[in-house]
Parts: C-alpha cells; sequence; structure tokens
C-alpha cells in the first residue's frame, strides 16, 4: 500500500490498535483560503501528516482538472511530475486555494498533452515559433513564441497537429498553368512526401500564413 492510500485510510477512520492512550484534539488540515468543506480532519499532531494531507488536497485537485479533459491522472504520476520545489512549498500551506487551482489545472494540461492528447475544447489554432500550427485553448492567441507542445516536440515525441490547407501557405508555390487547382511545389520539401494540391489539408509543422491565405483559389 502507498502512502497516498494509506493516508486515504486514516483520514476515513482510525486505524485499529492505535488509539490514543489520552484524548487528542483533531488538527484541521487545509490551505489558506480554503473553501468549507475542502479540509480534511486529521488526528494527531504530527507535521509530516499535515504535509501528506496537503499533497492528497493537492493531487485530487489535478485529477480533477484532468477528468475535465476526459483522463483520469492516478496519483503515482501527479507525483511524478510535481516539481521539489513545488512540493516544499505546497506540504507548508503556502499556496492559497486560487493559487492551488491555477497550478492543478496547469500540471493536469501538461501531463494530458505529454500523453499526445488533445484536451477538451482546445479547438482553436495557434502558430507557434518553434512547433509550427499546434492546438489551442479556445481564445488563444493566434501567433505565439512557445507553447505547451514545445516539450514534446523538443523529445522528439509524436502529437496530434490540426489540418491545414497547402493554398493558405506560403511556401506553396502555385502551378503556373493552373493556379487554382494543379499541382505546386513545396518550399520545405513536403512535394516529395504528398502531392501539393492547392486544397489539400495535412499536419504540417512548417506551415505559415500567406498573406493570401482569404483568396478562395
Amino acid at each position: 500500500m502507498t502512502w497516498f492510500q494509506d493516508l486515504q485510510r486514516d483520514l476515513r477512520q482510525k486505524r485499529p490498535g492505535r488509539q490514543p492512550t489520552k484524548p487528542t484534539k483533531a488538527l484541521s488540515v487545509g490551505f489558506v483560503g480554503a473553501h468549507p468543506g475542502h479540509s480534511q480532519e486529521i488526528t494527531g499532531d504530527d507535521p509530516s501528516r499535515q504535509a501528506k494531507a496537503r499533497l492528497v488536497d493537492f493531487f485530487q485537485l489535478v485529477r480533477s482538472a484532468g477528468v475535465d479533459h476526459g483522463v483520469f491522472l492516478d496519483a503515482g504520476a501527479v507525483d511524478k511530475w510535481l516539481p521539489g520545489s513545488d512540493r516544499e512549498s505546497l506540504c507548508t500551506g503556502q499556496f492559497d486555494r486560487t493559487e492551488l487551482s491555477a497550478m492543478a489545472q496547469q500540471l493536469a494540461l501538461r501531463m494530458v498533452t505529454a500523453r499526445g492528447l488533445v484536451p477538451d475544447n482546445w479547438t482553436d489554432i495557434s502558430i507557434c515559433d518553434e512547433c509550427g500550427p499546434v492546438f489551442a485553448a479556445i481564445g488563444s492567441d493566434t501567433n505565439v513564441s512557445t507553447c505547451i507542445w514545445c516539450d514534446i516536440r523538443r523529445a522528439k515525441r509524436w502529437f496530434p497537429r490540426p489540418l491545414m490547407q497547402c493554398s493558405q501557405c506560403s511556401h506553396l508555390t502555385r502551378d503556373k498553368i493552373n493556379p487554382a487547382g494543379g499541382l505546386g511545389s513545396c518550399g520545405k520539401g513536403h512535394d516529395s512526401e504528398w502531392l501539393c494540391f492547392p486544397h489539400s489539408r495535412r499536419p504540417c509543422a512548417d506551415w505559415r500564413e500567406s498573406l493570401h491565405k482569404k483568396q478562395n483559389v
């Protein structure tokens, strides 16, 4: 049994054979600014157990954020992704509830995208200077210098890309005989991988917006 499972059981009931020899006051372990019902009651005065309770509460926030994106994130996986400096601050209760929620959302997003999954409602497209066209949250900037997918690309791992149209790319050189519908050539050399019909749609890291994007040709 992991410490996480062990602590969960302790928070629900006292272990047999561990009754205190004298009455002790229950400690309410929570975060500064925590909403009612979010603090957890534990018996004892061990600071290490208070720290673990804070971590459990944060893990639950991350898991809830993961479920919002259609992914279940187990405590062990969350634990591996949590930086040491953030862990120390969490254990000592240095974050308020708003900061914790924002941290949980960001950590959940990084864990979801690291699995090669597009978070729910990420239907917008941003053009990252490093990654090219990528899926982004609704309302994101059209052009960004870096994105959440950058670490995955640097690690040379696959991730899903939006389908982009060749006719709207600055690297397409159109056929002179039939520029509207004939074959073209790709300035990045992708015409060796596929035929560059202007209206074809493909996932492409090198796609960049053409000045003539709004033209229907």
